[in-house]
């Protein structure tokens, strides 16, 4: 819990550091020292709550490693949008276990040998996709472009794919290997 240091009582900041007191307005109840924890919570001090959003604006969460938590909250529609395609992009049809139709058929695709072809496929599996996302979300969204690269390593083909797409007049590219 935040603690607005300029809201305790006089006793109580009297015998906080002065380290604590000059350096910080707001402080954490746990970085306290356990004495003027006590005092806190014994003399039902109230202390400023500031969360760093209200649920009302979060639309998904990313699941990110990180130091303090293990998600990240997406509050635009944008930012879930970005995600939701990172995500599809990377789920083969069938790995899904709960729902084995969703995911896309990309890899499946890039071993047809008629380039043409290849490419017809592609685009549509992206814009089945993108019509998917756009009357979901009621966003502007359009494939603007996709690239296909063949590197050849040797004994096998591997490609380099790059996808841009234009979310709400903002230009994202995807690249995938």
């Amino acid at each position: 819990m935040q603690i607005d240091i300029s809201s305790l009582d006089v006793s109580i900041k009297n015998q906080l550091p002065i380290s604590l007191q000059l350096s910080t307005d707001s402080i954490l109840l746990t970085d306290l020292p356990p004495y003027i924890q006590y005092l806190i919570t014994e003399n039902k001090i109230k202390a400023e709550v500031s969360p760093p959003y209200t649920p009302t604006n979060i639309i998904d969460v990313s699941f990110e490693k990180s130091i303090y938590n293990d998600i990240k909250v997406l509050t635009t529609k944008r930012s879930a949008v970005i995600e939701y395609i990172y995500n599809y992009l990377l789920t083969p049809k069938g790995s899904y276990p709960f729902d084995p139709s969703f995911g896309n058929e990309l890899k499946k695709h890039l071993q047809t040998k008629d380039s043409s072809l290849r490419k017809i496929l592609l685009d549509n599996e992206l814009k089945t996709f993108v019509d998917i996302i756009r009357f979901s979300f009621s966003i502007n969204i359009t494939v603007t472009g996709s690239r296909l690269t063949p590197i050849n390593s040797g004994d096998r083909i591997d490609y380099l794919m790059e996808i841009n797409f234009m979310i709400d007049e903002v230009s994202v590219t995807f690249t995938l290997k």
